[in-house]
Parts: structure tokens; sequence; C-alpha cells
């Protein structure tokens, strides 16, 4: 007997192998496409009624040449930068540039230098492309004309600051040589040679003296002097703003806007709608608990799938499909139910099988008359109604219901009495309706005489119970518990996985062998569930092998 799942692995997703994923993907693959639609029509609107942001932006080329007068910083420090584009931002990021451009620019603009630090970019980014256009160029001049206009004021401000140096040291030499010109006075004055040859003398041993001290002053004037030239060259060389920077590329009115972004936003969309609808299928099979396809069956029972029917109607008394249409689908079909039964009387004979369903409206009755009529082809077949409340067999096969089951059982009639003989088209079986209609069926099953009589049919090859469903009343675990075979009908995208997993549970306590399951499903086309065609199909070419 199988073992039974419980009810938590049968609801449970976490099982599902690969193929069951894919499946579940294959089967609601329209709802998925239809949420990527909606998702990439909703990012489109959106798109399009965001507003349009344009970037344009103007380079300045720096002259690396004149940087180091104007930005004099120490090598060390926290002023020290590895670039002079960086020195460069961080001028043109200063209050005072600011206060600078902002006559001329509204202050949108963001600047950055290269990698290199030679180039300084203005970009700007604003919904009005003209006026972006020429904030950037208005920036990038501003830029150049105060980056001249520092480099002159620096010019002159380290002339006049070697100057006072020059000054400071001229003093210090002057003092210095005081001494020597008190000399050089007293020789201009005296006549007498003999003091002048001594002054003189005086005077040489004191320069000698102070030389060391002069020529170090002397030559700190003359390096000075020699830089103050190089900067009064400069100051002719600069005759010009392009000198220290020049304007390389001037911003264009943007007609392509950078947001939004219409590709990226309907890419992201539609990536988004089809993550979005995976998992709504995902959250439609969890919250969904109706069995849609062969592996929820199988989860659901832990019971093999002998075949499954296509064309179940749910309304109205079912034709005998096998007599009206023996060629059809569905017929081949309840061929390969037989051919199961058969393959399970291998090694341990199945002689009773019970037919019943978790609820109303699966199938069972149809299912079981037209295997009955299959069988009765090549075996002496006995088909019992023992759905005593809700009986149905006696309409499809147009037989009466004066006498059956429920008056065997309740010592009203014999065997005999309730047996009739079906025919129709070559087909021939023995039929027991359920009888008179009782108060409690369960009570007449419950006693001796049910299995009693299941003990006399054993001239019978095959008798085949139709048992009302597990869930509604106990009449079918009742009825199982006189059977070697229950077989379990379901009807897919109607029966419960909770309710089918709950009928396998209920059966498995009678001591009765599970055959498996019928699956009964409304469409007549076998190609929008081919798995459980081809799975039927397997079934019996197995057995005709």
């Amino acid at each position: 007997m199988a073992e039974q799942p419980s009810n938590q692995d049968s609801s449970s997703l976490a099982v599902l192998d690969l193929r069951a994923h894919l499946e579940i993907v294959r089967k609601y693959w329209w709802f998925t496409v239809l949420v990527v639609v909606c998702a990439v029509a909703v990012a489109f609107l959106l798109t399009q009624r965001q507003e349009r942001i344009y970037s344009t932006s103007a380079q300045v080329l720096l002259r690396s040449s004149e940087n180091s007068f104007l930005f004099p910083f120490p090598a060390t420090g926290p002023l020290a930068l590895n670039r002079e584009g960086e020195i460069e931002t961080l001028y043109v990021t200063s209050p005072a540039f600011t206060e600078a451009a902002l006559l001329k620019s509204p202050p949108e603009v963001k600047v950055a230098a290269a990698g290199t630090g030679s180039t300084l970019t203005f970009n700007a980014l604003g919904a009005v492309p003209e006026d972006l256009a020429a904030a950037a160029n208005v920036w990038a001049q501003t830029y150049v004309t105060a980056r001249y206009a520092e480099t002159l004021a620096q010019n002159v401000e380290s002339i006049e600051f070697l100057q006072a140096l020059i000054a400071e040291i001229a003093e210090d030499r002057d003092a210095i040589r005081v001494e020597v010109d008190f000399y050089d006075d007293l020789l201009a004055e005296t006549t007498d040679p003999d003091e002048y040859s001594r002054y003189l003398s005086q005077m040489v041993s004191i320069e000698t003296l102070l030389q060391p001290q002069l020529a170090p002053l002397e030559a700190q004037i003359s390096e000075y002097q020699r830089q103050i030239t190089e900067f009064e060259s400069v100051a002719r060389f600069l005759d010009s703003p392009d000198v220290s920077a020049q304007v390389s590329q001037l911003a264009e009115v943007p007609t392509i806007p950078v947001s939004p972004n219409v590709t990226r936003n309907l890419v992201v969309a539609a990536a988004f709608g089809m993550a979005l609808g995976i998992a709504l299928t995902y959250l439609r099979e969890v919250i969904n608990d109706k069995i849609e396809g062969a592996r929820s069956v199988e989860q659901a029972t832990g019971l093999a799938i002998l075949g499954t029917i296509p064309g179940y109607q749910l309304n109205g008394d079912q034709v005998v499909e096998v007599i009206e249409r023996p060629k059809s689908l569905a017929a081949e079909r309840y061929e390969a139910v037989l051919t199961a039964i058969e393959f399970a009387s291998i090694g341990e004979p199945v002689s009773s099988v019970l037919f019943t369903s978790a609820v109303p409206g699966d199938g069972k009755t149809t299912t079981a008359v037209n295997v009955a009529a299959l069988a009765s082809k090549y075996m002496n077949v006995l088909l019992v109604d023992g759905d005593m409340r809700r009986p149905r067999v006696h309409r499809m096969l147009g037989v009466s219901n004066s006498v059956g089951l429920s008056d065997v059982l309740a010592g009203e009639a014999t065997r005999r009495d309730a047996r009739q003989v079906f025919e129709r088209d070559g087909i021939r079986f023995d039929v027991i309706t359920s009888g008179s209609k009782v108060q409690d069926p369960a009570l007449l099953l419950r006693g001796d005489g049910w299995s009693s009589l299941v003990d006399e049919l054993f001239l019978y090859d095959l008798v085949i119970i139709d048992a009302p469903p597990v869930l509604a009343v106990t009449d079918a675990v009742l009825i199982g518990r006189a059977v070697n075979g229950q077989i379990l009908l379901t009807r897919l995208g109607a029966t419960k996985r909770s309710d089918l997993a709950e009928a396998a549970k209920l059966l498995a306590t009678n001591g009765s062998r599970s055959l498996g399951v019928v699956v009964n499903r409304d469409q007549e086309s076998p190609d929008k569930y081919s798995y459980y065609g081809q799975h039927a199909e397997q079934t019996a070419e197995t057995a005709d092998a």
C-alpha cells in the first residue's frame, strides 16, 4: 500500500522539481506575458509624462606653465593637491567664483576635472536646452576671465613681494658696509701719505673680514632681481585671457534628453513585469488549491495516475463512451485504465475494484460504467451501484432501480433478485443497482451483509463498485473493506488538493489496496495537457508489450 503524504507536503511548492517549476511557468505563460505587457505600457506612459532633462557641457583647457604663479601652495600640507586640475576645481567652486558667475548664469552647473588634470568640464543639467548651453558657456568664459585676472594680480603681487625682500636685504647689506664707508670718508679727507696708507690698510682688513657676510646678501639681491625680470617678462606675455586658460569646447544646445531614459525604463519594466508575473503565477499556484496537473495529483495522494479521461462533462447524464463512441480518445483512455487494473492483478489478483472520489462531480460513476463495459469484452463482469444516496448507474444504463443493493443488504431480496443484465451493441455485463432508498446506508454496510455479498460474487472475473464520495460520507471506506482494489477519481481544475489528499488518506485506513488515481478533465483536445495523454498512452503501450 502506498504511503500517504501529509497535507502540508501536498500543498507545498518546495518539493517541486525543476520540471514541475517549468510546468507551472509554461501553463501560465500567457499570464506572465500579460503582466510584462502591462508593466511596459505603464512604464511607457509614466516615462512620457516625466519632465525631459537635458545635459550639455563646455570644456576649458588649462595652461600648466602659468599654474605655479596662480597657486603657489606648498608641496605638503592640507592644501597640497596632486593635480593642477584639482587646484582649479577648488578655485572654481569657491564663493568668489560663484559670485562672479551668478550674474550671468544660474548655479546649476557642475564642475569636474578630467583625469589628467589639464581640462575642466562645466556640465549643465536642466529642462530648457537653450538655457543649459548658455549657462555652461557663461561659466566656462567667466572662469577663463577670472583666471586671467587672477594671473595678472598674482604676477603683480609676486613682483611687489620680491621688491620688498630686496629692500630688506639691501638694508642689512648697507648696515654691514657702514664701517667700510667710514674708512672711505677718512681716505677722502686725509692728505698725509702715511695716514692714507694706514687707513687704506685698515679698510682692506675690514672688507676682508666683512666679505663673507656681504656676499650672500648680494647673491640674494641678484637672484630676486632676476626673478623680478622673469615676472615682468610674463606680464608682457599675458596680453590675452587665453594665455592662462582657454575654452576648448563650447556647450551646444542639446537635442536628446538624458532623462528619462526610455529604453532603460522599458527594459527594467519588462524585467520587473516578468519577475512579477512569475511570482504571481506561483502565488496563484499556492493559493489555488485546485488540482491543476499530474504532479499535484501525485503529490496529494502518493499514488500513480492510471489514466486521464478527456471530454468529461459534469452536468447531465453521461453516455457510455465505449459504446456510443468506441473510437474516441476518451474510449482509448478507459482502455488504459482497464489495462492498469490488469497490471495490478499480476502477483496479487484484483477481483473487486472500488471506484470513488473525494467530492461529488469528479466522474466516478461515468468511469466505473465505461470500464465495466470495456472489461465485459474479455471477462465476466458485475457492476454494483454502491452509492445508495445519489445513485446514477441505472440512469446511465437505462435499467430499473426498483430492487438493488440496499434491498439485498436489508434482507428483503436475494442477489439473484437484484441482478440485471445490461446488453447493447455486443456489450453484456451484469448490474446490481442501488435499490430502494434507505435512511442510513452506512448502517447496512457496517453489518456482515456487504462482506458476505462480495464473497458470493467469486464467480465473476471482475466486480466493479461505484461508491459515494469519500469526504461526503463513510460509505466508500466501509465498502472498501471488502474489496481488494480501490481507484480514486479526481477532476482537473475542480477538485481541491487538500480534499484529494484527505480522501486518499481515509481510503488507506480501510486496509484495502489503493491502485491509483484516474483524472477526468473537461477539454477534448489532447494537446493542452499532453503530459496526461502521453502518460495514458505509455501505460497502454506498456500493457500491450
